[in-house]
């Protein structure tokens, strides 16, 4: 058995509900493109459900349990994420903009975005200031990213070039 499998028989034999992008980041290991091809869904409507924008019909979670190989009630599917009820940050946390952000990280916009799980077109639009990511995205990539959304200054079209 490969490591892979092993790590995939692991997470469905310890009885623990995760949610989607648990499955797919902690046990599977794979990209929302790959992964959404191994559920038979659209990217679009796989990234929905990761966020909280959609929920999938009963049938689609059942077909989504089916391909995983797990019980129904072992994939645990979020609801939009509520930053507003986050304590604030301390005074002294760093603010920075998602370009700066990823520099911090020493990543390329590939990798970052990958690692957010986004498309690199999509960070791009984000540094540049042609777009403004919704709410439940904001929290989702401070989250992912190990910071408070409030650190993360998203409003960068007066220093987009």
């Amino acid at each position: 058995m490969q490591a892979t499998e092993r790590v995939v028989a692991a997470a469905q034999a310890d009885g623990r509900a995760r949610t989607i992008r648990e499955w797919r980041l902690d046990v599977y290991c794979e990209g929302i493109a790959e992964f959404a091809a191994r559920l038979g869904v659209p990217t679009s409507t796989l990234y929905r459900w990761e966020v909280g924008e959609m929920t999938p019909t009963i049938s689609s979670q059942r077909r989504v349990a089916d391909a995983l190989g797990v019980d129904f009630h072992r994939v645990r599917w979020l609801d939009a994420p509520v930053a507003a009820a986050l304590p604030e940050p301390p005074a002294d946390a760093p603010r920075r903009t998602i370009r700066e952000w990823r520099a911090t990280f020493g990543e390329t916009q590939p990798a970052f975005a990958a690692r957010i799980g986004m498309s690199p077109q999509v960070v791009a639009a984000w540094e540049q200031g042609r777009k403004s990511p919704p709410r439940n995205s904001r929290y989702r990539v401070a989250k992912m990213l190990g910071l408070h959304p409030a650190q993360i200054l998203w409003d960068t079209a007066s220093t987009a070039r």
